[in-house]
């Protein structure tokens, strides 16, 4: 009973190592998605974090505060947010590159819907931002299209457009 005991143990462990991509190895398919970068060396990294976000309209602020997170793998993601009109914005999802030391462009895409959760129209937006030179505040200009419920954002025509401000401050580890 041991021995198969112990043999079921090495197994499991052998299993957990080749579906993590050789995990502790540092090899395989898993562990090289994990260490691919969207941007160049060095790049990335003044960037990446979680930011505290607000959207200018103008001089007026909109709806909320967000919280978003800029990933190292070019990812980006923005908290939703209740919007005026009884409506809801989905989390934002997004991609990004860096196109300088301390700037970026990015493409993002929610959904918008009333409190029952029905679609009412999708946000495909574009941003250009800014790092600071001390890399703690990131803001800048984003282009919003807005297209139909009935409309595939990422090939139809939009209906309408808006453009905002954000300002944003990194939310660092004490």
């Amino acid at each position: 009973m041991r021995k198969y005991l112990v043999f079921m143990a090495l197994g499991i462990a052998a299993l957990w190592l080749v579906s993590a991509g050789g995990g502790l190895l540092g090899s395989g398919p898993m562990a090289a998605a994990y260490t691919r970068s969207a941007v160049p060396p060095g790049v990335a990294l003044p960037f990446a974090g979680t930011w505290f976000f607000h959207n200018y309209v103008g001089d007026s602020p909109t709806w909320g505060p967000l919280i978003g997170t800029v990933n190292v793998d070019g990812t980006l993601v923005i908290s939703g947010t209740p919007m005026e009109g009884g409506m809801m914005c989905s989390d934002v999802h997004g991609s990004w590159k860096a196109t300088g030391r301390n700037t970026m462009v990015g493409t993002f895409l929610c959904i918008v819907t009333d409190f029952d959760g029905h679609p009412l129209f999708y946000e495909k937006g574009s941003l250009e931002w800014t790092l600071s030179e001390d890399g703690n505040e990131l803001g800048g200009l984003s282009v919003i299209n807005l297209y139909g419920a009935d409309v595939d954002p990422l090939v139809g025509e939009p209906f309408g457009v808006a453009t905002c401000t954000g300002e944003g401050r990194r939310v660092a580890a004490e």
